[in-house]
């Protein structure tokens, strides 16, 4: 049984880490918005609005999740999407070129950039600018990448 001496020592080194702890989170939560911008998650909804479509990729290409905005304009659901490779988005493929492009790119982990047709039915013959963003994430968990679809018809 330890004395309550101990039991002491033991509770203030505890509050200690969690004020410590405390602090670097409260870092964190500020260096991951600008302060004129409010919350986080108010933050990534807003953003969400400013592309056709907001998507998460993993390493080998294919589609883990996709925003509401993106499945209205296409007229699907999460489901029908997930799972999907990257180069042939809604079915249509790209060029090899374009496919080339996205093997490097995400082999690479670094961010990068590619035009491709637009794939929602109602929009044939537009384009679509994906910027594709590595997320860096604790490990061990799988990099993924938040990709924005930006209409550049």
């Amino acid at each position: 049984m330890l004395s309550d001496t101990a039991c002491e020592a033991l509770l203030a080194a505890r509050d200690a880490e969690i004020a410590a702890l405390r602090g670097q989170l409260a870092a964190t939560q500020l260096a991951a918005t600008s302060p004129h911008l409010g919350d986080l998650p108010n933050f990534v909804a807003q953003m969400q609005d400013l592309f056709v479509g907001v998507l998460t990729i993993n390493p080998q290409g294919y589609l883990t999740w996709a925003n509401s905005r993106f499945q209205t304009r296409c007229g699907t659901s999460l489901t029908q999407l997930l799972g999907q490779p990257l180069g042939k988005l809604g079915g249509l493929p790209v060029d090899e070129a374009t496919q080339a492009l996205i093997a490097m790119g995400l082999a690479s982990g670094k961010a990068f950039q590619f035009d491709l047709p637009d794939p929602c039915a109602g929009y044939e013959g537009g384009w679509l600018r994906m910027r594709l963003q590595p997320l860096r994430r604790p490990v061990p968990t799988e990099l993924l990448f938040v990709g924005m679809l930006e209409d550049i018809s």
